[in-house]
């Protein structure tokens, strides 16, 4: 089995530029409106919505611009960067908050874009 891609809502287009490539690095590969016939037909939203495809690594985002309902629970993607701390700096400079857990034995860092997708934030172990 292999991820093809992960699915977010986001609720303004500026969310691409400044949360997924200012703050995860990710390159817009390409965009489109998914007609109001197959939103509907699929997700049950009777409208046009524009799509962007972001990428980084192997990693592809598919996200989709509008004020939708997000139920949230436990739901999150984790990621991992080379340098937690100046991705933890980034985000704050680029007003994106992190939470960080103190812990005894390690942090824990996540980051949400302003729609509230959660995303984990681990530092890459060297093997």
């Amino acid at each position: 089995m292999k991820l093809e891609h992960i699915a977010l809502t986001v609720i303004h287009q500026n969310e691409i530029e400044g949360f997924y490539v200012n703050i995860l690095g990710m390159k817009v590969v390409k965009s489109f409106v998914l007609s109001a016939e197959l939103a509907n037909s699929i997700f049950k939203i009777n409208q046009e919505i524009l799509v962007f495809h972001l990428k980084k690594g192997n990693l592809l985002f598919e996200i989709f611009i509008g004020n939708f309902n997000i139920s949230y629970g436990f739901n999150h993607i984790c990621i991992s960067v080379t340098d937690k701390a100046s991705f933890i700096k980034n985000a704050i400079s680029r007003n994106y908050k992190p939470l960080i857990v103190k812990r005894d034995y390690g942090d824990i860092v996540f980051v949400s874009d302003n729609i509230g997708n959660l995303f984990e934030i681990k530092e890459k172990t060297q093997n």
